[in-house]
């Protein structure tokens, strides 16, 4: 007879919380003002932003 492992539940979303490496760290802030984006309440005008008009992709 051949036994089957118990198998975990899917999930479609798993937490994970890793903290920045000193480099990572670095890496932030060192290139924020080229690549970051603020966040505010107010709904973000990606024109301004990016300079152009485009079709914008938000990947969260």
């Amino acid at each position: 007879m051949i036994e089957t492992k118990a198998h975990r539940p899917i999930r479609s979303f798993v937490r994970r919380e890793r903290h920045l490496t000193p480099a990572q760290e670095r890496a932030l802030q060192k290139l924020w003002t080229d690549f970051g984006v603020d966040h505010t309440k107010s709904a973000a005008d990606f024109p301004a932003i990016f300079g152009r008009e485009a079709p914008v992709i938000v990947e969260i």
